[in-house]
């Protein structure tokens, strides 16, 4: 995979940017705000921009003063604008749905809330549909930011465990 575009989340409250480059040996450019058929950046805060394999379509969590959601914007094509901001209804989860993460065939967005990692999976429109817990916190741990190796057969997250503080903790599946 040739990184030539990357999403970053800065700033309090959180902005999300964009640098990018021709080739991979050459420097980043400097952040750059989002080009969108609206703004993304807001007075809340936005982070955890994930970008699908095929570049087209941005994930993100927006957290405001009453909520967090996820939103996604997709644009035609590598470089063009993305366009308006969707979002994406997993309030079946909890109240805070945040860091989203999806495998590479984009059939299902992972993503944290209520202290469990969650999967919705995504239709061939691109419809999101209800989420079932993919990691069940029975000790009631802490466990955020998931991240869904591409091919869909590893989950990284953290975990807070009282006595041993951050964990990076993961599980596997056959393919």
């Amino acid at each position: 995979l040739r990184l030539r575009e990357r999403f970053v989340a800065r700033g309090d409250p959180a902005d999300l940017f964009v640098q990018r480059r021709a080739r991979v040996s050459d420097p980043w450019s400097p952040l750059a705000p989002l080009d969108a058929a609206e703004p993304i950046n807001t007075a809340a805060n936005e982070w955890d921009p994930f970008l699908s394999l095929d570049g087209l379509t941005l994930w993100l969590q927006r957290e405001s003063m009453v909520e967090i959601r996820l939103f996604r914007t997709r644009r035609a094509s590598v470089g063009s604008p993305f366009g308006l901001l969707e979002a994406i209804d997993v309030s079946a989860a909890g109240p805070n749905p945040g860091s989203p993460s999806l495998p590479a065939d984009g059939r299902a967005v992972v993503f944290a809330d209520a202290d469990e990692i969650w999967f919705a999976p995504i239709d061939a429109s691109g419809g999101v549909g209800p989420p079932s817990v993919l990691v069940p916190d029975p000790d009631r741990v802490f466990e955020f930011e998931p991240l869904v190796r591409p091919d869909g057969c590893e989950l990284f997250w953290v975990r807070e465990d009282s006595e041993l503080g951050l964990l990076l903790v993961h599980a596997r599946r056959a393919p």
